[in-house]
């Protein structure tokens, strides 16, 4: 009898603490703030909305989790994901002024984990005039003259993937599909990779690459980013 008292005296003095750490952090976090940012919702402190996110995302209800937000706070709002606050802008306008932004205005942050699979000189962390620099070169490979040359060989990659998941499996999944065939053209066009035993070996660094990328920044064994 007295070991439960104590139990639940320490559960709920560890449960006010906590209450009280989480108001703390919120205020903190509310002062810290500038006055113009959209509205929105930080969510829980340290991990803001990501739980919910990748709950989403798992659920392939993205769409819904963005349009909840976009009826509630408009096309434009702040959130809290992966560790980081952040701005989301959605629509044709929102997008103009992302993509037309000089990177002196708005430059390109990427997520953490993003970061820590490409590397910091990646082609999506790169700014100013190394960006340039690299997607000029990069570009080079997208010339019409060297589309055409592609295009063959992309139809018959599409065309063999499809028939070889149609003879795997009864229903074909449109999302994984997607990823299959993108990284079947990427070994055949840009790393002249055959070896079927190859491609699969890589394939499976490739899906726990995906998987890292949408995990929370944290050094957690049981996180897939570890695993790399």
């Amino acid at each position: 009898m007295v070991y439960g008292i104590l139990f639940f005296v320490l559960f709920a003095f560890t449960l006010s603490l906590a209450f009280l750490l989480s108001k703390c952090l919120s205020k903190s976090q509310t002062k810290n703030v500038p006055k113009n940012v959209p509205k929105g919702s930080l969510g829980y402190p340290i991990i803001g909305e990501t739980l919910s996110f990748l709950k989403a995302q798992r659920q392939d209800k993205g769409s819904v989790w963005l349009e909840e937000r976009i009826s509630k706070y408009g096309p434009i709002f702040k959130t809290s994901l992966m560790g980081f606050p952040t701005v989301l802008v959605i629509g044709q306008e929102g997008n103009k002024f992302v993509l037309g932004s000089p990177d002196d205005l708005l430059s390109s942050k990427k997520p953490l984990t993003l970061r820590k699979i490409l590397g910091r000189q990646s082609l999506v962390e790169l700014t100013g005039p190394r960006y340039r620099l690299v997607k000029g070169e990069m570009l080079k490979f997208l010339k019409p003259e060297c589309l055409q040359n592609y295009v063959k060989k992309m139809d018959e990659l599409v065309n063999a993937t499809l028939l070889r998941e149609f003879r795997e499996n009864e229903t074909i999944g449109a999302v994984v599909f997607m990823k299959k065939l993108s990284y079947e053209i990427a070994c055949n066009l840009l790393f002249d990779i055959k070896d079927e035993h190859t491609k699969e070996a890589l394939f499976v660094d490739f899906t726990l690459a995906f998987k890292a990328i949408h995990s929370l920044p944290i050094n957690l064994p049981a996180e897939p980013g570890q695993e790399l």
